[in-house]
C-alpha cells in the first residue's frame, strides 16, 4: 500500500467531530472553527499508528512521495487544520491521534 510520507493531514474520529459540531450548534458559536483531530501526521505515520493500535502488520506500508504517483489532480502537501481555537474554547476537545485510535478501536470491538 503506497502512502504519502510528504503529505500531512489531521486524522479525525467522526464521533469527535460530531461532538464538537454539536457543541458549536448548541452554544450558537459562529465564525470559522476547525473541528479535526489534534495531531498532524503524514499518511505513513497515520497508517503505522493505526496498525499499532489494531495489531496489524505494517509490512505492506510503502512510503512514497506525492510527486512519485503523478496524480491527475494536484494534492496539497499540508492538508492539516489548526484546531487551536477549538482546543481553547470547546468542552469537546479535538482528540490526539492516539486517543482517537484507542476510542475507535474500542468502538470497533463493541466496547464503547
Amino acid at each position: 500500500m503506497k502512502l504519502f510520507s510528504d503529505q500531512y493531514v489531521s486524522p479525525t474520529l467522526a464521533l469527535n467531530a460530531a461532538e464538537m459540531l454539536a457543541e458549536l450548534a448548541e452554544r450558537r458559536l459562529t465564525g470559522v472553527w476547525h473541528t479535526a483531530g489534534a495531531t498532524t501526521v503524514n499518511r505513513v505515520e497515520f497508517a503505522r499508528a493505526l496498525c499499532e493500535q489494531f495489531a496489524f502488520n505494517p509490512v505492506n506500508i510503502t512510503p512514497t512521495l506525492l510527486a512519485d504517483l503523478k496524480l491527475a489532480s494536484p494534492r496539497p502537501k499540508k492538508s492539516s487544520l489548526d484546531v487551536s481555537k477549538a482546543t481553547a474554547e470547546l468542552k469537546a476537545k479535538p482528540l490526539a491521534l492516539s486517543d482517537a485510535l484507542k476510542r475507535f478501536h474500542q468502538e470497533w470491538k463493541g466496547q464503547s
